[in-house]
């Protein structure tokens, strides 16, 4: 009779193919560091420029009403418009990209890790206000949930995010590492404004972190799943969306011999809004938001390609 192998014997021994080594401590609270990092500056800019709009709209929300004077009101109308300049001004340049050398691919691997996984990681913040949020992550599973509620008194605008993750030395090098995951999601997202805007984002992200056996950072790649997951921003009126679906995502970088790999799958979830006064008053804003997820990764899959060094 053949004996049944666990889950963990499964992911030991697919860990044994790609020559799993223990990274260094030091280089292990650098990997951390690095993400929280990276968590902080992609919802910053974001963040404040969303602040100084919300700040702005407020103004004129309650100029209606004449609770401002016609300067406040003409200084918030003045802010938006240098806001929008200094979007119109952003200039993109294509990204740069190792260059590819024609030739034959000599060769590699495709290897599959389920959980549990070797870090999990939960990271919230309000940037205004009081939302409620809730996240949690769970590496022996791959089970994730993130939530963000906007206060129902009072303008808010928070952010909650969770992440699982393997660690690993890469194999081979120069070698183009893809890594990819099939998620199972439940969610349910929602934006009711009456007065004044209201925001409701959410969606996974799987990203490559790599370091050279000297611990500097060698590569970061990170990509969102096609289909991200919330109505976005609705000023005067009702959106929402709730479900369950499965959802491929994948993410490359070139990797080097011995470098040590982080491989996540990141959750996010952001909601904002300005509150609800009771009884509503048309002199204040009134916008709530919310947006709650929940999914699990069953695997990562590691596909490893050496970079061509057969000539054509």
């Amino acid at each position: 009779m053949k004996k049944k192998t666990s889950a963990v014997e499964s992911r030991h021994s697919a860990f044994q193919l790609i020559g799993k080594k223990e990274i260094p401590a030091p280089l292990l609270r650098r990997i951390m560091a690095d993400r929280k990092r990276q968590l902080a500056a992609q919802f910053q800019e974001k963040s404040a420029i969303w602040l100084e709009a919300a700040k702005y709209r407020a103004i004129l929300e309650r100029s209606a009403s004449r609770q401002v004077n016609r300067s406040e009101a003409a200084h918030a109308v003045e802010g938006l418009r240098k806001l929008s300049q200094r979007l119109a001004k952003r200039k993109l340049a294509a990204p740069v990209v190792p260059k590819i050398q024609p030739g034959i691919l000599a060769g590699g691997y495709t290897v599959r890790v389920p959980p549990p996984y070797d870090h999990a990681y939960t990271y919230s913040k309000a940037y205004q206000g009081n939302p409620s949020m809730h996240i949690s992550a769970d590496a022996s599973t791959g089970q994730m949930s993130a939530s963000v509620v906007s206060d129902f008194r009072n303008a808010s605008y928070g952010l909650a995010t969770a992440e699982v993750g393997i660690y690993f030395t890469s194999p081979l090098g120069p070698a183009s590492l893809t890594v990819s995951a099939s998620l199972a999601i439940n969610f349910s997202a929602w934006v009711n404004s009456l007065y004044g805007g209201a925001d409701s984002l959410a969606g996974p992200l799987i990203g490559i972190n790599s370091y050279a056996p000297d611990g500097s950072q060698t590569g970061a790649s990170g990509a969102l799943a096609g289909n991200g997951i919330a109505p976005g921003y609705v000023n005067g009126g009702v959106d929402f969306d709730f479900g369950s679906e499965t959802q491929m995502i994948s993410a490359q970088l070139d990797v080097g011999l011995n470098d040590q790999c982080y491989v996540y799958l990141n959750l996010s979830c952001v909601a904002s809004g300005f509150g609800w006064p009771v009884p509503p008053n048309r002199s204040l804003p009134a916008s709530l938001a919310g947006a709650d997820v929940a999914l699990t990764v069953p695997s990562f899959t590691l596909d490893f390609q050496l970079i061509p060094v057969i000539a054509p």
